[in-house]
């Protein structure tokens, strides 16, 4: 499933979590928080939150277009929508933001979304959210590469019907192909 990435939701997310945190957040706690607003998304309301691609690593679930953002895998002259609003990784591989976004890309429903996962999870330091990650059931460990994390084990493991997992993954691919089209 080819889902375009969306860095301006996704810089908008980061940055209501990051403003939730206080101002600034280690990537690695960053990463898990927003994987669980993705999983939840997609329980929830069978859509994706970024459209970016969920991955097990070593260190649990990621996003990985959003990680590579925050690696800066991207030239360092070119200038994005996320290095205008995010900081690249300081001090304790923390990254905070430089200027407050508009949140134009994000619903009520997306806000109460991110507010719902700090609440629950946002205490948890990152090794915490990094060893919870460990248990959800679509996480498989790589050694030491990646694997990509199939929607349909998210839906299995919210215990949705086989119909249900169908429609959501065909409304999914939907998305895809008019995104595709129109792009």
């Amino acid at each position: 499933m080819n889902l375009r990435f969306d860095e301006r939701r996704t810089t908008q997310a980061v940055a209501m979590l990051i403003r939730l945190r206080g101002g600034a957040i280690s990537y690695l706690k960053l990463m898990k928080l927003l994987y669980l607003v993705e999983r939840e998304s997609v329980i929830r309301w069978g859509r994706p939150f970024t459209f970016d691609r969920p991955i097990s690593m070593d260190q649990g679930t990621v996003l990985s277009s959003t990680l590579n953002l925050i690696k800066e895998d991207t030239p360092a002259n070119e200038h994005t929508y996320w290095k205008t609003h995010i900081s690249p990784p300081c001090g304790d591989h923390e990254i905070a933001l430089l200027k407050e976004p508009e949140y134009d890309e994000l619903s009520p429903k997306d806000c109460e979304l991110i507010e719902e996962i700090f609440a629950k999870f946002g205490r948890l330091d990152r090794w915490a959210l990094r060893n919870l990650t460990h248990t959800l059931p679509e996480w498989h460990d790589p050694h030491g590469s990646s694997l990509e994390i199939d929607y349909r084990e998210i839906l299995m493991s919210a215990k949705k019907s086989p119909d249900e997992i169908g429609q959501i993954l065909s409304e999914i691919e939907g998305i895809a192909l008019v995104d595709k089209l129109f792009s």
